[in-house]
């Protein structure tokens, strides 16, 4: 089985992620969420899907939370 196999995601908008850098600092905050094991980030479709362990997944206040002080927000989908 995959590593993701056992994984649940998240999928979440990110309206003013507009570029490369925009992607890589929405990674690396979400990614810092307890039990998240990727972060697929995309300035282009502006969503942002999180993979966490299996029971791990964040809910929207951790997500909101992750991106206070990077100037970013987050949109449920």
């Amino acid at each position: 089985m995959g590593l993701f196999s056992k994984s649940e995601q998240v999928t979440v908008k990110i309206p003013t992620m507009n570029c490369g850098h925009c992607e890589a600092k929405v990674t690396t905050a979400l990614s810092a969420i307890p039990g998240v094991q990727k972060v697929d980030a995309s300035s282009q479709t502006k969503f942002a899907t999180i993979h966490a362990s299996k029971g791990q997944k964040p809910d929207h206040a951790a997500i909101a939370a992750a991106l206070e002080g990077t100037g970013y927000t987050a949109e449920p989908v």
